[in-house]
């Protein structure tokens, strides 16, 4: 046992301070955060599992009851998983699990990826900087960012498979890569325009290092992540003119509006769990952390003096490169980027230039890493003990929420009051541009000309039916449906109201009406792209299972 112990103690001390970062999820009910959307769309997600709607992409009671097609554009992944969960553990417990998985996701995975080439000390030292970063307790205990969040804590892992898939062409880490790919481009769409440049310069690197050694093995992965994304990404992209999506880049959410100034980012210890707003101070903490910049300017100095003495400068390549990647990232939250922010319209899609405050906790988590393996000397030990002791004194705090709903249960979540809150929660964002941005929540079908009695109307993720008497001549009737490509109506015919709504006429009688939300071309072509994805690896699963290494 002792010997056991004594060979994981790195991956049992990660376990013991991951437990500081997540022992609010522990307490009972809920807590505070601005995303308070969460529960709500996995509670959607599970409707679409009830109704076979998979891929899901409409969700019938957001979008002040009127539905709107979510899933088409916001990132599901978190969402299938959080749904799967809720089945067991209800959807709350579904919430704070993955809060949990991507608080500890990220830090496990820094420490395999930097023992991967640094070794265990350096990998440990980096996992626990990165895992005391401030922003981490931003984006899950203020923020409620758990799709940033989840996403941040793929990158370590990514890289890592990158790493291993070029250095030793196992088919297991072109799984692994392929999987976790495909995992990252339906998780946060701001985050794969954030980080790739990050991972193809990384990729690179390594590719460079073994002389392009499974090179077609690493593209072939990269490109079966992006076929089993396909579902998403391709829709996402192509039908964006179909919803108001220029809301996502406009008012409150225009870039100019949330640079950071040098204060918050280096030397403010402000801590608050308010919104970002424009000018000099904000009501939440942008600081890049504690001893996370000092970390990148006592390595930035060491290489300067390692350069000077003409030593190991094949080994300062890749720490130089994430020293220009941190000051890179520092000088994008600065106003004085905004040219560049100007010259690349994708920025804009950031919303937040202090987003960038993901690149540089992780390139001075790994700087930290940097510096153990450069020190030679005898105080190697002590000087990890100091890091990492610091990085936790400084900065454990930070991981609570401004409150807890100690009361707060799933049956008062999904009703009442904050049933109608989640409902109208950020409608505005993938609005049909049919649509007209809704003042109340709808109230069922509704008879807008002519007479006629509504008998029933149920709706579900995919479907409606509506059974209605119509009195005179003739009536139109009005559905709590938003319109949206494709909502077929099987009996009579359809319209649009002024609203934006699904509207019928419908001549006298007894009437019986029902509709089904359907597929375009685009979206049957990207889901038969993720199939054919599939397929084509589960084939290599078999064609490669007596092989350990693909290159065989």
């Amino acid at each position: 046992m002792k010997k056991i112990i004594f060979s994981n103690w790195t991956t049992l001390l990660l376990v013991v301070f991951s437990l500081v970062t997540i022992w609010p999820l522990f307490a009972p009910g809920y807590f505070s955060h601005h995303d308070d959307l969460h529960i709500i769309r996995i509670f959607e997600m599970r409707k679409c599992f009830a109704d076979f709607q998979i891929p899901c992409r409409w969700v019938p009671d957001m979008g002040y009851g009127s539905g709107y097609p979510l899933f088409n554009y916001y990132n599901p992944f978190i969402y299938y998983l959080g749904a799967v969960l809720s089945y067991i553990t209800g959807y709350i417990w579904a919430s704070k699990i993955l809060f949990a998985t991507a608080l500890i996701l990220g830090p496990v995975g820094m420490y395999f990826l930097v023992k991967e080439f640094l070794g265990k000390l350096p990998g440990f030292v980096t996992a626990v900087v990165f895992m005391f970063a401030p922003y981490r307790a931003l984006d899950a205990y203020v923020r409620g960012a758990l799709a940033e969040l989840f996403a941040i804590s793929l990158i370590p892992v990514i890289l890592l498979f990158v790493l291993r898939l070029i250095k030793q062409g196992k088919k297991m880490d072109f799984f692994v890569l392929t999987g976790v790919s495909g995992i990252f481009l339906t998780t946060h769409n701001i985050s794969v325009i954030l980080w790739s440049p990050l991972i193809f310069l990384w990729a690179l690197f390594w590719l460079h290092k073994y002389k392009f050694a499974n090179l077609k093995f690493l593209s072939l992965s990269l490109l079966l992540g992006l076929g089993l994304s396909a579902f998403f990404t391709i829709p996402a992209f192509f039908e964006r003119n179909l919803v108001t999506t220029e809301t996502l880049t406009r008012g409150d959410l225009d870039y100019h509006a949330h640079f950071a100034g040098i204060n918050q980012l280096f030397f403010s210890r402000f801590w608050g769990y308010g919104a970002s707003r424009l000018g000099p101070e904000d009501f939440l903490s942008l600081q890049i952390g504690w001893p996370h910049w000092w970390l990148a300017v006592m390595l930035t100095f060491l290489l300067i003096f390692l350069s000077i003495k003409h030593r190991a400068r094949r080994e300062i390549i890749l720490p130089v490169f994430f020293v220009i990647t941190f000051f890179a990232s520092v000088f994008m939250m600065h106003n004085k980027s905004t040219p560049v922010w100007e010259l690349f319209d994708i920025l804009n899609y950031l919303q937040f230039p202090w987003r960038f405050l993901a690149v540089a906790i992780f390139s001075a988590s790994l700087l930290g890493g940097f510096i153990v393996a450069l020190i030679k000397s005898k105080y190697k030990y002590f000087i990890s003990v100091l890091i990492v002791v610091f990085a936790v004194l400084a900065n454990w705090n930070y991981f609570r929420p401004g409150e807890f709903y100690t009361d707060m249960n799933d049956q008062k979540k999904l009703t009442g009051e904050l049933w109608e809150e989640q409902q109208k929660g950020a409608v505005l964002d993938y609005l049909p541009r049919t649509a007209k941005e809704p003042r109340e929540l709808a109230s069922g079908a509704i008879v807008i000309k002519g007479e006629a009695e509504i008998r029933s109307f149920i709706k579900g993720s995919d479907f409606w039916e509506l059974e209605a008497n119509i009195i005179s001549n003739e009536a139109e009737i009005e559905l709590p449906i938003f319109n949206f490509p494709i909502w077929g109506d099987r009996v009579d015919s359809q319209g649009l109201s002024y609203g934006g709504r699904v509207t019928l006429v419908l001549e006298k009688g007894v009437r019986v009406s029902r509709g089904f939300f359907k597929n375009t071309i685009i979206r049957s072509a990207a889901n038969l792209i993720t199939l054919t994805s599939f397929g084509v690896l589960i084939y290599f699963w078999k064609y490669e299972k007596n092989k350990q290494s693909l290159a065989k």
